[in-house]
């Protein structure tokens, strides 16, 4: 996204500066930049809505999924308590 955007932007500032005048390119070439900038801005975020929220709620159910439970070690151990390892009468 960001490539084409900046590569047209270049391709037409070579275009302005063979056929506008220099005091022309000198104001032109920052009103180019700023609308090449704030439209790639506007669409690239636009574009990454939709998988962004996807990733962040399976992150969110990832995290929940951490929660202690009854079937659960101390705060929300990743591994479900099937031994106590280290009780016993092997004295440790």
């Amino acid at each position: 996204m960001w490539g084409g955007a900046l590569f047209a932007e270049a391709m037409l500032r070579v275009v302005g500066a063979y056929t506008l005048s220099v005091d022309t390119m000198v104001w032109a070439g920052g009103v180019i930049a700023t609308v090449t900038f704030t439209l790639t801005i506007f669409v690239s975020g636009a574009l990454v809505i939709g998988p962004m929220e996807k990733m962040v709620g399976a992150t969110l159910s990832y995290a929940r999924s951490f929660a202690p439970g009854a079937d659960r070690y101390g705060d929300g151990h990743e591994r479900p308590r099937t031994v106590d390892v280290g009780r016993g009468s092997h004295g440790l």
